[in-house]
């Protein structure tokens, strides 16, 4: 299960990473929106991102960072 924490380690070489897969990831969905924004932010060259609950995309907080 992925937390804030560890968006925030991912995030650390944010300046390169444009691939992201997440497939096997599960996430804390309490700070889901907070730990993608921080994602979105830190990792400007991130062209294609993988997750495999395909019900987060529905959540209208997740369709609006999406949107950006």
């Amino acid at each position: 299960t992925l937390d804030l924490d560890d968006f925030q380690y991912i995030c650390q070489s944010g300046q390169k990473l444009q691939v992201l897969d997440l497939e096997k990831c599960f996430f804390d969905l309490h700070h889901l929106t907070e730990s993608l924004i921080t994602l979105f932010i830190n990792c400007p060259h991130l062209t294609e991102l993988s997750i495999n609950d395909s019900n987060l995309l529905f959540d209208p907080h997740i369709q609006a960072l999406v949107d950006m």
